[in-house]
């Protein structure tokens, strides 16, 4: 309520939440986001220019973790077509800094490939958000994924203070 209250005040009429009620938005199921959250927000007019998850946050090899996000990713996909959404965030899985990134690489392209079985057929993009302690912490890798996985539901997002975290210079990255 205080979300939409704010963006009423700002005179803007789009979210991209990340949690609502003091619950990520990923922790959803989407009769439960129909039934409490959406009412709310088409009484404000309040739509989604995307929905910021968590999906990718976990271990590289965490396969239990996968599996759960894989679920989690589905309801998130009808919450999308609830709310006429085209865009879920996501990330490409937390590895070691210290580990060999060519070594991850398949797996993150498996694992990244796996939730875009979940978006195919339906208008949903998934957009891959650079972050520090993920397999897409730098501009280079990030651009190595796109082009590995070449999906036109898999895009990238920009963020500036994530590259700045991680020792980028941003307008390169940018670049």
């Amino acid at each position: 309520d205080e979300q939409i209250k704010l963006i009423k005040e700002y005179g803007e009429s789009y979210l991209c939440p990340r949690g609502v009620d003091g619950k990520k938005i990923a922790n959803y199921t989407e009769q439960e986001f129909r039934s409490t959250i959406k009412p709310r927000l088409d009484n404000a007019g309040i739509k989604f220019s995307s929905i910021g998850s968590p999906i990718g946050k976990i271990g590289l090899y965490d396969d239990e973790a996968y599996e759960s996000q894989l679920t989690k990713l589905k309801e998130l996909v009808k919450i999308c077509k609830d709310m006429d959404c085209k865009y879920i965030r996501m990330f490409s899985f937390r590895v070691k800094a210290s580990g060999n990134y060519d070594e991850y690489f398949p797996e993150v392209v498996k694992k990244l490939r796996g939730f875009l079985k979940v978006v195919e057929g339906t208008d949903v993009i998934l957009l891959h958000e650079n972050e520090k302690r993920i397999y897409g912490d730098t501009p280079e890798r990030c651009l190595q994924l796109y082009k590995e996985i070449n999906h036109p539901q898999f895009k990238l997002a920009f963020d500036a203070s994530n590259f700045i975290q991680c020792g980028v210079n941003a307008p390169n990255a940018y670049e």
